[in-house]
């Protein structure tokens, strides 16, 4: 591996970890708005599938 792509790698791992993050908090079965919440983390989750496809890591 390359030093940019390390770099790429450590990048995208730092993201996710802030989505899974946020995925978390947003589960919480006592939240007041659990519809509004859903599509959040639909929203995140694809984010960071598209991010992790475009730097090859899902094919």
């Amino acid at each position: 591996m390359s030093g940019e792509n390390d770099k790429q790698v450590l990048d995208l791992a730092r993201y996710l970890h802030c989505i899974l993050a946020d995925v978390h908090d947003l589960s919480d079965p006592r939240s007041t708005t659990p519809r509004q919440n859903m599509e959040s983390i639909r929203t995140k989750a694809a984010a960071g599938l598209r991010e992790a496809k475009r730097l090859g890591v899902l094919s």
